[in-house]
């Protein structure tokens, strides 16, 4: 396993080798429970013919084998969920680092700065949002978010891990046909820069994150 994952790590993304790990290993976990219960299945069949005790004893080997199978679930589905949180965690910081800068500014909480809201408005993101804010707010709600902090981030991983839809490819589009910007900096200079998707999927976020939390008054802020 280490193997493979040092070899999709060198072509793509920390992200995207976690979800591969993440679909490999939960394919490999249903062909063992589908062996395992098969295999429970053609012995069960046996043992109604057996003597009392050996009947007791047969069914008490098979409840054991069973816990087994689930306690070693359990240990990979919290394995695997602590592989995917620390991925989206460093991507989510790697974006805030690069677009949040550029993009916004922190306003107790972060919001998007003129730069942000221009870059919102060209690559037609107010309505990529109004057209897809369902989609988004019903993934976000099964992650059931605690505080604004934990919405802030998820709005931005749920972005992350849904750029493979058909949704997002006029934004895709826009990105590659998109001239360099000139971005406003704090201290009134300006500089130029080239916009990816990052970029858009940073401004995108800060909205969801709001619409989120007036539809969850009891979020802790």
């Amino acid at each position: 396993m280490d193997t493979i994952v040092q070899a999709l790590q060198s072509f793509f993304s920390e992200y995207v080798v976690a979800v591969a790990v993440l679909i490999i290993a939960s394919v490999w976990a249903i062909w063992k429970l589908a062996t395992s219960f098969q295999s429970m299945r053609d012995k069960v069949k046996g043992i109604d013919d057996l003597p009392c005790s050996h009947h007791t004893s047969k069914i008490e080997k098979h409840d054991e084998q069973f816990a087994d199978t689930r306690a070693l679930m359990s240990k990979m589905e919290g394995q695997l969920e602590l592989l995917v949180q620390n991925s989206v965690e460093k991507s989510n910081r790697k974006i805030k680092k690069k677009s949040g800068y550029a993009f916004s500014a922190k306003h107790s909480p972060r919001h998007l700065n003129q730069n942000g809201i221009a870059l919102l408005s060209d690559c037609g993101g107010n309505e990529f949002l109004n057209a897809n804010m369902g989609f988004f707010i019903d993934k976000m709600e099964k992650l059931q978010p605690k505080t604004a902090l934990d919405v802030e981030d998820m709005a931005l991983a749920v972005l992350q891990t849904s750029t493979n839809e058909d949704m997002f490819i006029p934004l895709k589009s826009w990105v590659y046909n998109a001239p360099s910007r000139v971005l406003s900096n704090s201290d009134g200079s300006t500089r130029t820069q080239d916009v990816d998707l990052d970029d858009v999927i940073f401004v995108l976020s800060l909205p969801l994150r709001d619409r989120y939390l007036e539809l969850h008054p009891e979020i802790i802020r």
